[in-house]
């Protein structure tokens, strides 16, 4: 998936979701159904013409919290699609937050990395603010995605030397992207160029390879908060242009 959930919790399905109960509203605090949230976001899309690829849902904190991770069938490039991470909690210690990208974090340690938040707070008008919330996050997606295609096909399109190749991987190491321990794997990037030639977007698969190795989907709830900030890294070393050109 390109959405990832970690962390320690109970992996469940969309359907075991409905069997949970939701505790009484207070004054100041008005819990929503982990159920419900999924099933706006699914309706939100299903309205915009979206498909669901992949869906994980975790629940942690004897079920009080519950994280989701899905990755749609719109597709960005090669192996990279829309991704979408879901955080709701009945314990006032989480936001309902909806992340959007094209590689989302979320971890039950509280930590999410996407390149779109939105949250609302668990107050009176919760269902209203999350509905509006909802159109217009699923209303940037077609935006994002015509963005990040983008990128993809110009990143596609910069062809890279060896030495440039080195030479972007030495400015990882030296911005927190990889650790000297990953640039080995950096550094090969032989199955990247079988498949994308010797271009900047064989250069940014190598990284996110030696990422997908260091942060998997067993990986702890502490290494995905620093898988999700090596990634943001990641994203900002990329869009330095004159980096790939020179």
């Amino acid at each position: 998936m390109n959405a990832t959930i970690m962390g320690a919790g109970t992996v469940v399905s969309r359907e075991q979701l409905s069997d949970l109960a939701t505790p009484t509203s207070t004054r100041t605090h008005v819990p929503v159904a982990h159920s419900h949230v999924v099933d706006r976001l699914h309706s939100h899309l299903t309205l915009a013409g979206y498909s669901v690829d992949k869906q994980k849902y975790l629940l942690a904190n004897d079920a009080n919290r519950m994280f989701g991770a899905m990755d749609l069938t719109t597709r960005l490039g090669n192996g990279v699609g829309l991704s979408i991470g879901i955080q709701n909690s009945h314990d006032k210690k989480l936001k309902v937050r909806f992340l959007l990208g094209g590689r989302v974090w979320v971890c039950s340690n509280l930590d999410f990395s996407a390149e779109h938040v939105f949250s609302i707070a668990h107050r009176r008008n919760v269902l209203q603010n999350m509905e509006r919330a909802l159109s217009e996050a699923v209303g940037r997606l077609g935006n994002y995605a015509y963005k990040r295609a983008s990128q993809i096909r110009s990143m596609q399109q910069i062809e890279v030397s060896d030495k440039q190749h080195d030479h972007i991987a030495c400015c990882g190491l030296r911005q927190g992207v990889i650790t000297s321990r990953e640039m080995k794997t950096v550094l090969d990037r032989s199955e990247e160029i079988g498949f994308h030639g010797r271009t900047a977007w064989a250069t940014y698969n190598a990284f996110t390879r030696a990422l997908g190795h260091r942060f998997g989907e067993d990986a702890t709830a502490n290494s995905a908060a620093a898988g999700a900030d090596r990634t943001l890294k990641l994203n900002n070393l990329f869009a330095n242009d004159s980096l790939l050109r020179n």
